[in-house]
């Protein structure tokens, strides 16, 4: 199966990122976005932007010292219920070299998923999902 979807390193773009995605067959764009707001880009693709604080790299790499687990989670959860009261996309970034080496970082993303999951008001799906109800709503 090609890939359907792209999310460029550290979220950086050119210009002709999308002419480039489209013409390969992209269907989604993963990457840092106009607004935040998720999207039709002219190329066609969808759009599905995620935010810095919502990257785990964010918290346990690029701040020194780390954050402890317990407080991304606060943060997370609370970016969560923001997201739920007034509507839209809660996009998490989560890598196995950084939040899976370490048992109470794991645990902050499940506590997020479990909050998540429970929440009726609240539909968990993959970033091409929900690329796809984006292209479903154009």
């Amino acid at each position: 199966m090609r890939p359907r979807g792209f999310r460029a390193p550290g979220g950086h773009r050119s210009e002709s990122t999308d002419a480039i995605l489209a013409d390969l067959g992209y269907r989604y764009d993963a990457s840092l976005g106009d607004g935040m707001r998720p999207q039709i880009l002219p190329s066609g693709l969808a759009q599905v932007p995620f935010r810095w604080a919502a990257v785990d790299g964010f918290h346990y790499l690029a701040s020194d010292p780390p954050q402890p687990p317990e407080r991304v989670r606060a943060l997370w959860l609370e970016a969560l219920r923001r997201t739920v009261d007034r509507g839209g996309v809660f996009v998490t970034v989560c890598h196995a070299f950084v939040t899976g080496i370490d048992e109470h970082r794991l645990a902050a993303l499940e506590a997020v998923v479990e909050a998540a999951v429970s929440d009726e008001k609240v539909r968990v799906c993959t970033v091409g999902e929900v690329a796809e109800l984006i292209r479903s709503q154009e």
